[in-house]
């Protein structure tokens, strides 16, 4: 994984799944498909949700 996605990662656990999509839609669509691909999810909800909870 690049830093970037990394960070991502560690920033959003925890984090408030509204947020975490906003926040999604302003970064770079390299490190958004980069996370999707992780966590093999394409929809924009469940990825913010699968981030707040880290796995």
């Amino acid at each position: 994984m690049t830093p970037q996605a990394t960070n991502c990662l560690e920033l959003y656990r925890g984090g408030n799944p509204t947020t975490i999509k906003q926040l999604l839609m302003v970064q770079k669509p390299s490190v958004v498909n980069e996370l999707k691909n992780h966590f093999g999810e394409q929809n924009l909800d469940k990825l913010a949700v699968r981030l707040s909870i880290g796995k």
